[in-house]
């Protein structure tokens, strides 16, 4: 099977910004993590549906997590690929223009998700997240104008 996410776009060593709106306290603390984004687009010829409504069955909700799920899998293995180390802390952030904001999936602290946990299961709760947001009534699909970003913070060794 092809993999319909293709990298678009990535940058190593992206540089800390400090938040303009936030006190954030020993954000030198941060500045010590090395960052890695990567930009994937969809590579597929079809529209895919990921709206569910109040009437669909089991097994159409199961479809439509599946869609976004082996898009998202398809973005951790090139991320493998690119030498991602498991202990690197990943944020996710789907853009899609059905939608009035992007979907953001970023844990800290104890509810930071690694890339090692994300590999074995825990993106379920990035599907289960985006599933959750699009019940607006809007129709949104997965097409090559959605952008999904992936950002790879690899801590320090003093903060493993």
């Amino acid at each position: 099977m092809t993999k319909r996410a293709r990298l678009h776009d990535t940058n190593a060593d992206v540089p800390h910004k400090k938040h303009k709106l936030l006190d954030l306290r020993n954000t030198e603390r941060f500045e010590a993590f090395n960052c890695h984004k990567f930009v994937f687009k969809l590579h597929t010829s079809e529209v895919l549906h990921v709206t569910t409504h109040s009437s669909s069955t089991p097994q159409e909700v199961q479809k439509v997590d599946s869609v976004l799920e082996i898009v998202l899998k398809d973005g951790l293995d090139i991320m493998h690929e690119k030498h991602i180390p498991p202990y690197a802390i990943i944020h996710i952030y789907i853009h899609c223009k059905e939608m009035d904001s992007d979907f953001i999936f970023n844990g800290v602290g104890p509810k930071r998700v690694t890339f090692k946990q994300m590999r074995e299961g825990r993106l379920r709760d990035v599907v289960t997240g985006f599933s959750k947001m699009i019940q607006s009534g809007k129709d949104v699909t997965l097409d090559d104008h959605t952008v999904i970003t992936f950002y790879a913070f690899i801590p320090p060794v003093e903060y493993r």
